[in-house]
């Protein structure tokens, strides 16, 4: 997350610290996507990174999601599916937007059960499984997937499941 962040006019400064180092990254003002100050990604909000040490571009850009880039898009709760897929339960993930998402730092939250996910990239219109870890194997044949660890159990009558990006904002 942020440690600094500077609002001046429409542009903006934020510091990340990691590794003991600092990256700045800097974009323009989010309502004008495809004006960033680095250049034009089809309008895509991108934000191109510096290391803060010695000035020099990296070589890859972060993109952060927005609200609705990655949606939930189906849900089984019941481990008995009338199609022909594993009887597991499983939550899948749908990027809707124009720019490949790394779903690292993301959490899933179903009744009282938070769990982070892994350093996976969702690229733009890809689908991706998320299914407990002994359920990966069925899955992976299926389709891209990813084992969460501790993946929270889906009851039937409904619960509340939530998916939070690398800010928090569900």
């Amino acid at each position: 997350m942020c440690s600094n962040i500077f609002k001046l006019l429409t542009l903006y400064l934020c510091f990340f610290i990691s590794e003991g180092r600092t990256t700045e990254i800097w974009t323009e003002n989010f309502s004008t996507p495809g004006k960033g100050i680095w250049g034009d990604d089809g309008g895509v909000p991108t934000y191109t990174a510096f290391d803060g040490i010695n000035g020099a571009l990296q070589n890859d850009n972060v993109t952060l999601s927005n609200l609705y880039d990655i949606v939930i898009n189906e849900i089984m709760a019941d481990p008995n599916p009338p199609v022909n897929l594993p009887k597991q339960e499983f939550i899948e993930l749908y990027n809707r937007s124009l720019a490949p998402i790394n779903l690292g730092g993301w959490f899933l939250k179903a009744r009282d059960s938070e769990k982070r996910l892994g350093n996976v990239t969702l690229l733009p219109g890809e689908y991706l499984i998320l299914c407990k870890t002994g359920a990966f194997d069925e899955f992976s044949s299926i389709g891209k997937s990813l084992a969460v660890p501790g993946f929270p159990a889906l009851i039937n009558s409904g619960c509340t499941i939530e998916l939070k990006n690398e800010r928090g904002v569900v």
